[in-house]
């Protein structure tokens, strides 16, 4: 039996009246943010980030990003030689470096405009 964190107690299921008020709880606390799109001149952007999120919280995610993309290099410059990588890995490896940068410059935009609206 699952025990919580807090006390050692036994969980119990939630029933449906708990749930929904633990959820009007949650939605009275934190107003429900709009929707940015990443890429606001691409129609078809689906990714996005809360349209309420502050410059340092914009900013933060970009650096993740970042992180991410010198991590996964640095494990790729760690391969003694590229003839042992196989083509369709090293591909979703580069794939997977060019999604990620272009997230990171994004949100790097964004949070520089997010800045720029707060000092007007």
């Amino acid at each position: 039996m699952p025990y919580s964190t807090s006390d050692n107690s036994p969980l119990s299921e939630p029933n449906a009246a708990d749930q929904n008020s633990a959820l009007a709880d949650r939605n009275t606390q934190r107003p429900q943010a709009g929707f940015a799109p990443l890429l606001p001149n691409d129609p078809s952007c689906i990714l996005g980030f809360r349209s309420d999120a502050s410059a340092s919280e914009l900013y933060d995610e970009a650096s993740l990003r970042q992180q991410a993309v010198l991590g996964l290099l640095g494990a790729l410059s760690g391969t003694p030689s590229s003839s042992e990588l196989a083509s369709e890995p090293l591909s979703a490896c580069i794939q997977a470096i060019r999604l990620l940068c272009s997230d990171a410059a994004a949100l790097y935009s964004a949070a520089w405009n997010s800045v720029q609206q707060e000092a007007a």
